[in-house]
């Protein structure tokens, strides 16, 4: 017992349980990697599909987009003509270091287990120049969100982050990570992807159904591609929730797949929802991004709601997706319409820095046509304070019920918010009325007051103003098809979310009124001409904010320039004189001397150590004498100091608590005072200048230039050393995306004022300056512009010459053309015809052409003479003579109808056989003619239709079988009514390849008739074994006595059926329709049509069927007694999450396209 205790005792020694808690080891890991061989695929020929097309840069713009939609992937082997600008090629990982700092978190994939790890921008630098041999484990970088780069042209003008995004937000961003707490957009545009040889990434569609352009700067990437059909997509969505990605790999699981290699310099464009695959050949350095666009909305939908059903993480998904999808909807009204529904701040923040309230600018704001009402009168200084002497009073008034009533509105019902709106809107147009009538009437004074002045002592005229352009709301705008499917489609799934996840953004004011205007938009434009959609200009783009004019409060009397401290206000009291501009009084202040922001690149990244002034520093050998930065570290938008305070109530800039313009401190260009906007009670316009934040030329300043009409005057630029690039950091709140060129070159030519060109003009005039003129930045892209209008208004000379040699050849022929009426006489179908020839007085061009010579017109007269002896025409005819051309007349008896061109056929032999033209009589409908006489039927074999109508007719079998013989190209064929004795003749081998064949309510046919009909033809062997019926993409056979083996019939022999009409069918059930969508069928994914009325045997089970089929637009359960209202709308709303379908009548389920 003893011995047994000991042995007992020492069993029961205490030991410490193991803990597994590395959750990074992964199945992967453990199991090893990939089962598929990777060199197989690449070598392997089976990828062998032609998705892509190769283009130019120079064709790849706006109107290709508005035409194709950008459904097919593009590859440009060369970037001139896109519009990127890119590094150099000895661009390396080190310099991406510099750029975004060595402390950045970069997300990196590993490409063993595809699972993701983080790590520094320094280790990933180590990691990536450490040789191939020594890496240890394969990773890729495929998400380091970069900005260095310059998105393409076009993709700046179709992004929905550009162009729909409300742009305050995007330019209040600061954080350069991608932290979904600080962004305020959405931050996808741009990324550098970095991979290393042998990096693979599977299969993936890019987030959100976004498209990707992808530019090779180093190395080479080979991509597979998959169209997204929705076989594919649905057999990619099973991959994904299947878990086996390491043992499938997809592209030898669909039908259709390339393989294509990307080489250095080369630019891929992939649309929204291409499934593709990524290999890396060798150590590569790509920029690329991510962006929505408004041609190809149901795809990027469709993803996204993939997304939900794969479970993506929110990490990896497009950010901010439906709040983007309510501001297309915004954007597209506003545009269209000039009707905002953004809130009030948004529109100030947004739309410009003047508020506009649907269509209409605050009374405050002068408009287009006041400037020119008043550019009209005098110029001089008394008339301007004429002019703007108008009661300030009232306008004060205007702005402050303006905004209260915003406020008010907040908490009423739409109708009363309506009747309100109504009521204002009819004092607003009252108080217009007024005051236009106190401007008339102010300037008729004027013009008699000027008039009894003596002509020697008058002020000088002005020059006349040019008119104003047209605005773009009043220039007529055409949605393309794309566009109206894509919103449609965006409408019904934001009414479809349910409240909590509509995630309707802050900017939006009311979400209702937005959803009815963009109905009532659709509708509007639902039949727009596509030709006319095709403008190569995008509908939705912000207008260019190239200068930031600031109005303040109510003119008040100037103070004195250096004190800037508010004078009492008398209304009686006669303003101060100006004094007069002069440069050497501009500089009333000291210029403080700015500090780094430590926000920008060059303040983020070290010194290069290469540049004159590293080479100065101690710490890198030299003596210290400059004391100067080095050259790539000197701050691209230096700020002004802390200890900076207003001169006039001595605060310090409050920006930091609010984002309000008027706390912040502006330093002014040309007297360097630093005041608050709000602290100057004055009035005026202020400047703001592109060139640093806080920076701008003050209204005091601004309007000395103004009086002294020194307004071409450039603005000051910075110190020479300073280099300026575009992407500096100006202020958050009044930033723009501009170009300039550095400060550096030479400063830009004033600027142009460009006109809308006319089609009627000739060379467009020179421009002037007026105060409604359009400003452009560069005077290259004026010139560009006006060369384009002239090339438009004038042809090249080649074209000149080659209408000269055609006015000399022949003679010209205009033929007008109208839809006649129903009822013509036999006159009326003749067209007016006038003949344009070289004797003509009126030319087609300014310049006629010198007549042929005499010889010449003798010669053309005799061989002309000759020719109609051979041919056996008339004296007085010529085959060249309008009346005797065939494709004239041909255009004209395409407006006949049928019956029409049978009586043209009859007026003479010429007509007769021009009328039988093939061209003229695609269909031909013989149905309910009582008996097809031998003539009838050789006339259908002369015209060789492609559509024939024999329905409810007598057609024998051997009329039919004379038919079908002798049409091999006839495509559609309807036999409704007729016989099983006829319409056997379909059984022969000399049958048509048809694709379309009805059959309804035949009489005498079965299943052993139909048998007869889709199975192949056995009277010859030596014939082709498949049906004659193989290519039918429509079958209808209502009314008819068939069962299961038809439909059986139906799956083997007609793979590419997509319509099939079984209504009122007796023998058909619910097992009829799991036939054909069951797993293997050919019908499953193909049908897109199925008509089921009146069957007696179809109940509510065979919906449950029928959501196999992925593809079905149209199920008619009309008079389906057994199948219950119920049992549809839980049809639709269970494929809401995928497809989203309709009751357009009772049991009538619609897809919503």
């Amino acid at each position: 017992m003893e011995d047994e205790e000991a042995r007992y005792s020492r069993r029961l020694r205490r030991t410490l349980r193991r803990r597994y808690e590395d959750d990074g080891i992964s199945d992967e890991d453990i199991e090893g990697k990939r089962t598929f061989d990777l060199e197989e695929k690449l070598r392997s020929p089976k990828y062998n599909s032609n998705f892509i097309i190769y283009m130019e840069g120079k064709d790849f713009n706006m109107r290709y987009v508005q035409q194709c939609g950008l459904r097919d992937p593009l590859i440009f082997k060369s970037s001139e003509g896109l519009g990127i600008r890119m590094p150099d090629p000895t661009f390396t990982v080190n310099d991406v270091k510099l750029f975004v700092g060595s402390k950045r978190i970069v997300d990196v994939m590993d490409v063993g287990t595809q699972k993701g790890i983080e790590m520094t921008m320094a280790q990933w630098a180590k990691y990536y120049e450490t040789p191939e041999e020594e890496r240890q484990r394969l990773y890729n970088v495929i998400s380091l969100e970069f900005s260095h780069t310059k998105l393409e042209n076009l993709v700046d003008q179709i992004d929905w982050v550009d162009n729909f995004w409300p742009r305050h937000l995007k330019d209040r961003q600061t954080e350069s990570t991608n932290a979904i707490q600080e962004m305020q957009y959405p931050k996808v545009q741009k990324y550098c992807l970095m991979s290393v040889r042998g990096c693979y990434t599977d299969f993936h569609v890019d987030f959100g159904g976004t498209s990707v352009w992808y530019h090779i700067l180093r190395g080479g990437k080979v991509f597979w591609l998959i169209p997204p059909t929705d076989q594919n997509l649905e057999m990619y969505e099973n991959w994904l929730l299947s878990g086996k990605q390491g043992d499938i790999f997809l592209g030898d699981k669909v039908e259709d797949c390339q393989r294509v290699e990307l080489k250095q310099g080369y630019t891929f464009v992939i649309p929204s929802g291409w499934i593709h695959a990524v290999y890396t050949p060798q150590d590569t350095l790509v920029f690329g991004g991510n962006f929505l666009h408004s041609f190809n909305i149901p795809m990027q939908l469709r993803i996204y709601s993939s997304e939900d059903r794969t479970r993506v993480p929110t990490k990896f998904r497009y950010p901010f997706y439906y709040e983007m999808c309510w501001y297309v909807l915004e954007r597209y009204v506003y545009c269209m319409t000039r009707r905002s529904h953004l809130t009030k701040d948004f529109q100030r923040e947004s739309l410009s820095i003047d508020l506009e309230l649907n269509g209409r600018r605050r009374p405050d704001t002068p408009s287009s046509s006041s400037s020119s009402s008043s550019t009209s009168s005098s110029s001089s200084a008394s008339d301007s304070s004429s002019s703007s002497s108008s009661p300030s009073s009232s306008s004060s008034e205007y702005d402050d019920s303006s905004d209260q009533d915003w406020e008010e509105e907040e908490g009423l019902s739409k109708k009363e918010r309506e009747r309100r709106r109504a009521e204002r809107e009819i004092q607003r147009r009252r108080e217009r009325e007024r005051r236009q009538r106190e401007r008339s009437r102010q300037r008729r004074e004027e013009r008699l007051r000027m008039a009894r002045i003596p002509a020697a002592h008058r002020p000088p005229t002005p020059p006349p103003s040019l008119p104003t352009p047209p605005s773009p709301s009043s220039v007529p705008h055409c949605l393309t098809w794309f566009e109206v499917e894509g919103l449609h489609c965006l409408v019904t799934k934001l009414e479809s979310l349910p409240p909590q996840k509509k995630c309707l953004p802050d900017g939006i004011y009311d979400a209702d009124a937005l959803i009815a205007d963009i109905k009532k938009l659709l509708e509007e434009h639902a039949q727009d001409p596509p030709e006319l959609a095709l403008t190569g200009v995008p509908i939705v783009q912000w207008r260019k904010r190239q200068q930031y004019k600031v109005h303040l409060r109510p003119k008040i009397q100037f103070t004195k320039p250096h004190i800037m401290r508010p004078a009492a206000r008398h209304a009686t009291s006669a303003p101060r004189p100006v004094a007069t501009y002069s440069g050497s009084a501009a500089s009333s202040g000291a210029r403080r001397r700015r500090v780094r922001c430590r926000k920008c690149q060059a303040c983020l990244q070290r010194e290069c150590g290469t540049c004159h002034y590293c080479k100065d520093m101690k710490k890198f050998g030299g003596p210290g004498r400059m004391k100067q930065s080095c050259m790539q570290r000197q701050c691209l938008a230096p700020r002004l100091p802390h200890s900076v305070t207003c001169a006039v109530c001595g605060e310090v800039d409050q920006t930091s608590d609010s984002h309000d313009f008027e706390k912040k401190l502006m330093e002014c260009s040309t007297c360097n005072e630093i005041v608050h906007p709000g602290c100057l009670e004055m009035d005026g316009e202020g400047l703001l200048s592109e060139e640093l934040p806080n920076y701008w030329e003050c209204p005091k300043c601004y309007e000395r230039k103004k009086h002294t009409g020194n307004t071409d005057q450039e603005k000051v630029l910075l110190h020479n050393k300073r280099k300026a690039v575009d992407n500096c950091d100006l202020d958050p709140h009044l930033s723009a995306k501009v170009l300039r060129p550095p400060l550096g070159q030479s400063p830009p030519s004033p600027p142009l004022l460009l006109l809308p060109p006319s089609p009627s003009s000739g060379p467009p005039t020179p421009p002037a300056t007026t105060p409604q003129a359009i400003y452009v930045s560069r005077e290259e892209r004026a010139k560009r512009r006006q060369l384009t209008r002239e090339k438009e208004n004038h042809p090249s000379g080649r074209e000149h010459s080659e209408a000269d040699r055609a006015w000399h050849r022949s003679s010209y022929l205009t033929v007008t053309l109208q839809r006649p009426p129903k009822e013509l006489s036999s006159s009326s179908i003749v067209p007016k015809l006038q003949a344009i020839t070289s004797n003509s007085r009126h030319s087609f061009r300014p310049s006629p052409p010198e007549p042929p010579d005499e010889d010449e017109e003798d010669e053309d007269e005799e061989d002309d003479e000759d020719e109609d002896d051979e041919n056996g025409l008339l004296p007085g005819q010529h085959k060249d003579d309008p009346s005797m051309q065939k494709d004239v007349w041909l255009s004209v008896f395409h407006y006949l109808t049928q019956k029409e061109i049978c009586v043209c056929m009859r007026v003479c032999k010429a007509w007769y056989k021009w009328g039988g033209d093939k061209r003229l009589w695609s269909r031909i409908v013989m149905s309910r003619c009582k008996s097809l006489m031998p003539q009838a039927l050789s006339g259908i074999i002369r015209r060789q239709p492609v559509q024939l109508d024999l329905s409810w007719t007598n057609v024998s079998k051997k009329q039919l079988t004379w038919l079908v013989n002798r049409l091999p190209g006839l495509k559609e064929l309807i036999l409704s009514g007729c016989s099983w004795s006829a319409v056997s003749a379909l059984s022969s081998p000399s049958c048509p390849l048809l694709r379309t064949l009805d059959l309804r309510w035949g009489v005498g046919m079965k299943d052993a008739q139909i048998r007869d009909l889709l199975t192949p033809p056995t009277e010859k062997p030596g014939h082709d074994s498949r049906s004659k019926l193989r290519f039918l993409t429509d079958l209808r056979l209502s009314g008819l006595d068939i069962s299961d083996v038809t439909l059986r019939l139906i799956i083997r022999h007609c793979p590419v059926l997509s319509k099939l009409d079984l209504s009122h069918c007796p023998l058909l059930t619910d097992q009829s329709v799991n036939l054909l969508t069951a797993v293997g069928s050919s019908t499953r994914g193909s049908l897109a049509h199925i008509h089921l009325s009146g069957c007696k045997g179809i109940t509510d089970e065979s919906l449950l069927y029928l959501r196999r089929a992925p593809n079905l637009t149209l199920i008619d359960l009309r008079a389906c007694k057994q199948v219950t209202r119920g049992a549809c709308e839980s049809f639709i709303s269970d494929l809401s999450v995928s497809t989203l379908y309709c009751q357009s009548a009772e049991k009538l389920i619609q897809k919503i396209s």
